[in-house]
This record gives structure tokens, sequence and C-alpha cells, in this order.
């Protein structure tokens, strides 16, 4: 069990938010403390910080999801040494931060990496002497911290770094310096880009049918480019609250820049979840923005999206869509709860708005549009039923499918046997009696009940006015940070009873159980939020321990021989990423050096230093190994058809078993 178990589950909460206001989070670092102590030995150009609040309330957690594995705890200085830490692991204080600075320095070749810890020693001299005989690394010392770096002329600085008292709080923080590296491995990544888009061309070029998928690839390179244009730093923190885990994020842009765009227009509140939704459905979301403004901005997509069908699909949806464009400057934030099973669906409706019933006349308008008609591939609604649920007027529809038309529309008939499995998955997701849609205008709102027949339609359309009471308080939080921004989304969904639900529906479709392995069925909610405001993305996700330890259980329980949690729980190696980092860096100027030399790679990687008439290079200085070791360089033979890179560890020589284990990067991994 070793400290990528965090990562890897990191990765798979990772969104983009901000911390909870009122929250027991620490509150940010103060100016003038222990910690800016400890801040005068970062680097002033640092492009990625990380800070541990203590060793010891992150072993608490590592450990914790480690006996949901099934695996043996972890050892503060087992972890240390996860994280390559210098020195005498015994010597670390475990109580207080400790930080990690990735740095591009002025003074070293551009895009070479150099490492730097920041340690909270026991004793300050036992420590630095500890670290005195490690190669490449030199010390320094401020307050009751050891920095030790593997920069050259390292010492600490008369000020403490700004980005240390910029941190999030939490367990874990992170700063990333996205414009700096961007702009220093630009020529790179234009050229990744360059050739993603060709690929997709490709592809594109390659795909059969009547289906034109490249205006849609194009637009996902665009929107690359978009980033690549915008982004200028990502902060993200973890932070442990009682018996939830949260990790959060903060996307910052550049001015101008396109994706600033997004967050421009008035604050969005989501707070006060409405009575006719229930908070603790399966499926419970709120969101809310400026609508038109909104699908202004994400008409490109959307064409390229429309694109992709036929002309009569793309047709018919591009109509439903202008006509809905027309109801979007009526619409305040909405909100929906549902839940799904062998009933059928049944979910709640909520859109706030100050004229609900000129909403629900427009509703009704675009509702025409489905009358019927291979222009409508055979899905429409019935004619509109006045009726009255628990004495409030309101509209009903029915959804309806045309195999007539379904089938002109798909270009083939549709045989009975077809017709009549469609008839059964209809019946089996909405229920015997088929989709009913009751709308009414009700205070300001109009509300909505999907399916779930009178019974639930009545429940939704007459809950009592005001806020719902029982709103979850993972719910409550992400609700309260997600308002304020031009843009906002709260998604909770209980993945329990999401498997349950599923397993049911798919029972009635098909007779049989769905296989989820061990994934438990008991209630497991999950919360992920997110808002976009000026120049800031944001968001964040919210479960309990309980929750993450009961998925660490079922992934392990899924997985008997520990197969698919080898590379989960592999060990970690920050010098392992510089590595990576490195290769890529090599990689890409071997593959630059073959496109202007018509196929042929370099017979040393020294030629990719050498500077053309332009006075321009490859590299500006081939980088050396975290251990101060030269890569090792093999060019394409009639034995091995493709260049090899080799990093060989710790110990400078081929072969070796852990930290001096061989890093090899081949043209045949690409």
């Amino acid at each position: 069990m070793q400290l990528n178990l965090l990562a890897a589950l990191g990765s798979a909460l990772l969104t983009i938010a901000p911390p909870p206001s009122g929250s027991v989070l620490p509150p940010a670092l103060p100016a003038q403390d222990a910690a800016a102590e400890a801040a005068r030995l970062l680097p002033a150009d640092t492009v990625f910080l990380l800070r541990i609040e203590s060793a010891e309330g992150l072993l608490a957690l590592v450990n914790e999801m480690a006996a949901a594995a099934g695996e043996s705890p972890l050892s503060a200085a087992e972890m240390l040494a996860d994280l390559n830490l210098p020195g005498d692991p015994g010597q670390v204080d475990t109580s207080r931060p400790l930080w990690l600075a990735v740095a591009l320095s002025a003074q070293v070749p551009e895009g070479e990496p150099k490492l730097t810890f920041v340690v909270p020693a026991k004793e300050l001299e036992a420590y630095q002497g500890s670290v005195a005989d490690e190669r490449g690394w030199t010390s320094a010392v401020s307050g009751g911290y050891v920095g030790v770096s593997q920069a050259a002329g390292y010492a600490a600085s008369e000020a403490p770094s700004a980005l240390a008292a910029s941190l999030r709080p939490g367990m874990l923080s992170m700063h990333l310096d996205l414009e700096t590296l961007i702009s220093t491995f630009r020529p790179f990544i234009e050229m990744g880009l360059d050739q993603a888009e060709t690929q997709l061309d490709t592809l594109a070029q390659m795909a059969e049918g009547p289906i034109d998928i490249g205006p849609l690839l194009e637009m996902y390179v665009d929107l690359a480019w978009d980033f690549v244009d915008s982004a200028q730093a990502l902060d993200v923190a973890l932070a442990q609250q009682g018996g939830s885990l949260e990790l959060s994020g903060w996307l910052t842009t550049l001015e101008k820049s396109p994706m600033a765009a997004w967050g421009e227009g008035a604050p969005v509140d989501l707070s006060g979840w409405p009575a006719q939704v229930d908070p603790a459905a399966t499926v419970s979301m709120a969101l809310g923005g400026d609508w038109a403004a909104m699908m202004k901005r994400m008409q490109p997509l959307l064409e390229a999206s429309f694109s992709i069908y036929a002309e009569e699909a793309s047709g018919f949806m591009k109509e439903y869509l202008a006509a809905s464009e027309r109801l979007l400057p009526l619409m305040g934030p909405a909100f929906i709860g549902g839940d799904l099973g062998s009933g059928g669906m049944r979910m709640g409706y909520v859109v706030r708005s100050e004229k609900p019933a000129q909403l629900l006349e427009g509703m009704a308008a675009v509702a025409q549009g489905f009358t019927g008609g291979a222009g409508t591939l055979g899905i429409g609604v019935s004619a509109p039923q006045n009726v009255e649920v628990g004495g409030v007027k309101a509209v009903r529809y029915r959804m309806e499918i045309d195999f007539e038309d379904l089938s002109a529309s798909m270009g083939e008939e549709l045989g009975e046997a077809e017709r009549a499995r469609m008839r059964d998955a209809m019946a089996a997701l909405y229920g015997a009696d088929g989709l009913t849609i009751t709308l009414a205008p009700v205070g300001q709102a109009l509300v909505a009940a999907f399916g779930g027949g009178d019974e639930f339609a009545q429940r939704v359309l007459t809950a009592p006015a005001g806020a719902a009471r029982g709103v979850p308080a993972d719910l409550q939080r992400a609700l309260a940070e997600a308002s304020g921004g031009s843009m906002a989304l709260v998604y909770r969904f209980d993945l329990g009873k999401l498997v349950e639900e599923i397993g049911a529906l798919a029972a009635a479709l098909s007779g049989s159980q769905a296989d989820f392995g061990a994934l438990p069925t008991s209630s497991m909610p999950i919360t992920i939020w997110g808002s976009i405001g000026g120049r800031t993305w944001s968001g964040g996700t919210i479960l309990g321990l309980d929750v993450l330890s009961s998925l660490v259980e079922a992934l392990a329980a899924s997985n008997p021989d520990d197969e698919a949690l080898d590379g989960v729980l592999a060990p970690t190696d920050s010098r392992a990423a510089v590595v990576q980092a490195e290769m890529a860096m090599i990689e890409a100027a071997l593959e630059l050096f073959a496109v202007n030399n018509a196929g042929r790679y370099p017979d040393a990687l020294e030629l990719l230093t050498v500077r053309d008439e332009h006075g321009e290079a490859y590299l500006e200085k081939l980088p050396s190994d975290p251990w101060g070791h030269p890569y090792l360089y093999g060019p394409p033979t009639e034995a091995q058809p493709t260049w090899r890179l080799i990093c060989t560890g710790a110990d400078g020589a081929l072969g070796g078993t852990g930290p001096a284990a061989d890093i090899v990067l081949s043209g045949e991994d690409r």
C-alpha cells in the first residue's frame, strides 16, 4: 500500500471548485509565522508547489484507505520514502507542513526542472547532516525548516515566497503556474496539437457511413487551443471535514482570453432548494446562469455536434433548439430530482421564472413541433390535456412513438419484433402508461412532474411553498459555493441507489439482473459542483469517508489477485515524474528534428542543441536526469528500427532494480 492510492482516488474525484464558506477548514496561511520561515526556502521561480499540512494527517487517511483495501498500514518513514525525500526520514517532524517545489530557473537550461523540499526538522543539524552526502542536493536553513534543493547556488531568500500564502487550505494544497509552463513548452505543445489535429483529420476521413465527425473533432482541437491561450494558474486542495472528504480546485484564466469571457454576467443564486424537488433523490441537480449567453457561447459546439447526423435528423434538432432558445430569457435557475427503477422513471423539475405562465405557453408552442411526421424522428407528444392535480390547474402531455415515422427517419423498416422490444423498453423505462409530463405555474416557478403517475404528480405540484427541509449537508454546502458565479452547476447522485435502480431496470428489460461486480447498493452519495465567475473556473467533489472506503473495498474485492491494484498502489517517486517530463521534452525535439530532416533522426542527442542559421536549436541544453546522469540515446538501426531513450536510475548504470532500475522510452511506445 503506497501513497499513490491517494493520487489514483483523487484523479477520479478531481473537479475545480472553491472551499465552502463557513467551513471548519483552517484559514489562509498568515503572512508572518513559522510557515513564513518555511516560505523563505521556496525558490522564487517555482512553477509547481505542493504543501502537505502534516504527514501525520495524510498518513491517517492513507492507512484508512489501506485498511479498506485489505492492505498493511504504511509507516511515516515509508510514506516519506515514497515521496523520495532525501535524508533521514526519522528526523522529519510529521506534525508540521512539508513542502515540495519544482522550479524552472533562468539560470538553468530552459525546460529543465529542479526539485526543492522544505522539510520540518526535529533537529536542524541532524537532518541537514543526513543530506550532506546526497549527490546533487544543496541545503539551507530557515526557522525550524531545512530546504534541500537540486538548484545550483540554492539559499534562503530574505522575503517569504508569496505563493506559500496564496495556497488554499487543506491537508494537501497545490499550485501550478500554467502560464509559465505553457510559455516555456509552447513550441512542443503547438507541435503536439498540430499532430493531434492531423490525426483527427485522418480519423474523420477514415470514418465510414453517412456520419461526418470531422467538424466535431475540429471543435475539440479548438477547445484545446482555447485552454492553451487562456490558462494562467491552477490551484487544488484536498480537505477533510469531519466525516467528509473534499477535493477542490480553481483554474484562473488570463485577462481577455477566450475562457475568461465565459465568466461574464450576473451572479447566480442557487440557495433555497425548492420543496417540489426531493433533495435526497437518486439523482439531484441544480443549475443556473444566463441561458441565452451560455447558448450563444456553445453555438459552435452544438452546430458541430448536429453536423455529425444525417441531414433530416440534424435539421430537426436545429429547429428544436431554435424554438427552445426563445424561452431562455424567461428561465432562471432550475432544480431537478429523480429516481429510476423497475416501476419507471420519475422526476420533479422546477425552473424559477418571473413569468411562469408565459414560459408554459412557450413550452406548449415548442411541443407542437413534436406532433408527428418523419421530421420528428418518430418521437412526439400527444395533444395537451388540461387537468387538475390536487387543486392545481395543469397541462399534461404524453410522450408517443410513431413507428412508421421512426422507420422513415431511420431509412429502414422496423419489424414487429423490433417494435415489441421497443414497447417493452419504453414500458420498463417510463411505466406501463408511458411517460406523462404534467406542468403547472406555481408561484414564481414552472413546476413539472415527469412520470411516476398521478400520486407523484400531485406530490410535486402541491408541495408547500418555501425551501425544502432535510437538504443534506453536502448538498447545502455545494449550493452555497456554486452560487455567485455567472454559471453554476451542482450535481448529487447516490451511487449505491443508482446501482440498485439500474439493476432493477435491467432486470425488467432483460429478465436477468445486471452484474455490477462488488459495487455496494447501500447509500453512497457523491456531490459534484462547479462555477464560472469572472476569470475563475472552480468546482469540487464531496463524499463521505465511508463512501470512499466502500469504493476502495469494492475495487479490492473485484480484483482479489490485486492485478488492478498493482498500478494504483505502486510506489510514488517524484523523480520519476521529472524523468517522464524530461523524456517527453527530448522526444518532442527528436520528432521535430525528424520532421525537418525528411524522417531522419539524429545520430546523437547533442545534435539537438546545434543552432541553425536563425540561431535556434531543438533544445537549449541536454538535461541530466534527477540523479545527475546523462540520458542515453540509441538512434534507429537495422536491428533496432526505432530510437531508444534510457534513464539509468539512481546507480547511473544499465540494469538494476528499485530506484536503480532503468526507465526506457522508444519510438515503439508512440
